[in-house]
């Protein structure tokens, strides 16, 4: 995880956002990156279990519920390529309403 954090910096290059769930491993590397790069990012935590705030969950329910409902794959090309079509239509489409949605301060 530590990997995507240093990439994204690096792409981004300003103070981040990041939204996560109460997982273990995240309080870590969170301590990690507050104490040696406090200027990369900002850590924000969901309450315990609450998937109506998370807007992954959000987009994991209608790519498996909407996007692939009844799809069967013959090859697992085939999944992964009818995975990136639902994640575009997700990103072009739905994701500010997801946002929406979990009542998050924008």
């Amino acid at each position: 995880m530590s990997y995507v954090l240093d990439e994204l910096h690096k792409l981004c290059r300003r103070k981040i956002v990041i939204v996560w769930d109460n997982l273990q491993g995240h309080k870590g590397l969170q301590a990690k990156y507050e104490r040696e790069h406090p200027d990369w990012f900002h850590f924000e935590r969901l309450p315990t279990y609450s998937p109506e705030l998370n807007v992954v969950e959000q987009c994991w329910n209608h790519t498996k519920n909407v996007c692939m409902e009844n799809f069967a794959a013959k090859k697992q090309k085939q999944i992964v390529e009818q995975v990136q079509l639902a994640t575009k239509a997700i990103n072009k489409n739905l994701l500010p309403d997801f946002l929406k949605h979990s009542k998050l301060k924008q």
